[in-house]
């Protein structure tokens, strides 16, 4: 079809539109992958001594381009170190911040962190679609999905909450229906 195609426009939507389902389908390729090695005990961590403002700049570049000028995305940085895998950490916060564009069409996405004992709490917060309280205790089921229309498999929550156990941490979820949700992670500052 693009190949058809002579509108400049046009063709440049269609590339946009390829993209964006060939980097959806990679993440879900990608993230059956990880379950699969958190199952079976094989996924190798990297620990290593980084800045968390510096991961954080990264989510912010990874999201800045893809939320909808309706939205405000707000980032508190804060600048410390902490020793963990940089690509487990990053990877729960972007899929926290992924599920909070999906469910939010308006309003707010806040991600924000804060240490203390010797501990780290990360919190994503936003203005969407909420979640009803029947449904808060399935939302880290593998394949569970609140919405079956929205992208994804229902992979991306199940790995969180799988990493969080993995970095001796833990995730929980506050939500009200119609009003929005924040997750919580919280881990601790060395895992080594």
């Amino acid at each position: 079809m693009i190949t058809q195609t002579e509108d400049e426009e046009e063709r440049k939507e269609l590339n946009e539109v390829i993209k964006t389902h060939s980097n959806q389908m990679l993440k879900i390729v990608n993230d059956i992958v990880d379950i699969s090695k958190i199952e079976t005990n094989s996924v190798i961590y990297h620990n290593k001594t980084f800045n968390l403002a510096d991961l954080l700049k990264e989510i912010e570049l990874e999201f800045i381009k893809r939320i909808p000028d309706n939205i405000e995305f707000k980032i508190q940085k804060i600048d410390f170190q902490i020793t963990t895998d940089k690509e487990r950490l990053f990877q729960v916060i972007y899929n926290l911040v992924d599920n909070a564009v999906k469910f939010t069409k308006t309003g707010k996405i806040e991600l924000y962190c804060q240490s203390s004992n010797n501990e780290v709490t990360i919190t994503v917060e936003d203005s969407g679609i909420g979640i009803e309280y029947d449904k808060l205790e399935k939302i880290f089921d593998r394949f569970y999905k609140i919405d079956s229309f929205a992208p994804g498999a229902g992979l991306g929550l199940c790995l969180c909450k799988a990493m969080s156990q993995i970095m001796n941490g833990n995730i929980k979820v506050y939500s009200e229906f119609g009003k929005g949700s924040k997750f919580v992670f919280n881990f601790p500052i060395n895992s080594n």
